[in-house]
């Protein structure tokens, strides 16, 4: 992909998408499970195509609920391609770059986990109260990530 498509498409993450580490249902040891989700939401179908095809994932249509709105379509990725779409976008994000390198390091330590196949590895299930607390420290963190970027002297 050329360079210049990889800034386009990072911009458009920047804008109109969201990056985060999301929780889901409790799993028979009581504990919920955990995985890393990038979307992107908007009113023109070429842009999510455009995602799907770079990245896999799926498109969701979705209908305006009021008389004015536009309908949406929606491009959604997770897990380990989540991971490599941000991967390949991090050089050219701004806005979203912090919640990319953590989104990225949570799937990696997830997908270098160690332990038995019914635990991060086998599903993003942790298994042990420290486990529980890590990722649950990092979706904080990133939901805290959100919206707050920093401008310094013009400049982000």
């Amino acid at each position: 992909m050329k360079e210049i498509d990889l800034a386009y498409m990072a911009g458009i993450l920047d804008g109109e998408g969201c990056i985060g580490i999301h929780r889901s249902g409790m799993k028979p040891n009581g504990n919920p499970r955990y995985f890393l989700r990038v979307s992107i939401g908007i009113c023109n179908e070429y842009i999510p195509n455009l995602f799907k095809f770079h990245f896999g994932g799926r498109i969701d249509f979705y209908q305006p609920l009021k008389e004015n709105w536009h309908p949406q379509w929606r491009w959604t990725v997770t897990c380990n391609k989540a991971a490599q779409c941000l991967n390949v976008l991090l050089p050219y994000l701004k806005l979203k770059e912090k919640e990319a390198m953590l989104g990225i390091q949570y799937q990696s330590e997830k997908k270098n986990h160690s332990g038995s196949q019914k635990g991060l590895n086998g599903g993003g299930v942790p298994e042990t109260n420290e486990e529980l607390a890590l990722i649950e420290s990092q979706r904080i963190l990133m939901h805290n990530l959100k919206d707050k970027t920093e401008v310094i002297n013009g400049q982000m």
